[in-house]
C-alpha cells in the first residue's frame, strides 16, 4: 500500500494560480490606470507585472507536465 498524502500545494493549487491571475490582472488594471490619468507610463514600474508573468508561467508549464504525466501511467 503506498497511500501518498497529497501535498499542501496539490490540494489548493487551482486557488494559488487563479490568485496569481487575478494580481496579474489587478496589476495591468492598476498600470492602465494610472496610464490614462498621468498620460505617460513614467513613473509606474513594471517589476511585480514581470514576476507574476514568470510565476504564472511557471504554473502553467507544471499544470502541462502534471496532466501529460498522468496520462503516460
Amino acid at each position: 500500500m503506498n497511500d501518498i498524502q497529497p501535498t499542501l500545494f496539490d490540494q489548493f493549487k487551482d486557488y494559488i494560480q487563479g490568485g496569481i491571475i487575478g494580481l496579474l490582472f489587478i496589476d495591468i488594471a492598476m498600470f492602465l490606470t494610472h496610464c490614462a490619468i498621468e498620460g505617460t507610463m513614467e513613473g509606474y514600474s513594471l517589476f511585480t507585472t514581470g514576476l507574476l508573468v514568470i510565476a504564472a508561467a511557471l504554473f502553467f508549464v507544471e499544470n502541462l507536465y502534471q496532466h501529460q504525466a498522468s496520462h503516460e501511467h
